[in-house]
């Protein structure tokens, strides 16, 4: 469950930042029958809290515009996680003139030609997360 929350917080923003638990809690307290501490955000994020009520939980998915099923079905948070990927990547589209003229050029493209240019990205992102020689690893540092 933890991981779960952590996974919200960290991929669906406030702007371009992540959101802080006392603004959860206080939009959650503010806006439904539910009162939430941000303690009790923390808690549960941080794996100390490991089995909150489901009025805590689906005030939780609520906020974050997820089904409650999230925080305990697999293929439900698998989903969830795919839409998230999805809406981060439209968003990255709207905002970069160079990926919107990437996805414009992949128009036309035979099953193939997507396939191949697929694979190229998934080279480049590769390379891309190698560390510099020389640097050190996140877990590192």
């Amino acid at each position: 469950m933890a991981s779960r929350l952590d996974y919200l917080f960290c991929t669906i923003r406030n702007g371009g930042e992540e959101y802080s638990h006392r603004e959860v809690a206080r939009a959650i307290s503010e806006h439904g029958p539910t009162s939430i501490s941000h303690t009790v955000i923390g808690n549960i994020r941080n794996g100390t809290e490991t089995n909150p009520k489901i009025g805590t939980l689906t005030a939780l998915a609520k906020f974050f515009g997820v089904d409650v099923a999230y925080f305990t079905k697999d293929a439900v948070a698998e989903d969830v996680v795919a839409e998230v990927e999805l809406a981060s990547a439209l968003a990255r589209i709207r905002e970069s003139d160079q990926a919107r003229r990437l996805v414009v050029r992949t128009r036309g493209l035979s099953d193939h030609g997507l396939r191949s240019v697929l694979q190229i990205v998934n080279t480049i992102l590769e390379l891309e997360q190698r560390p510099e020689p020389g640097r050190p690893e996140r877990g590192d540092r």
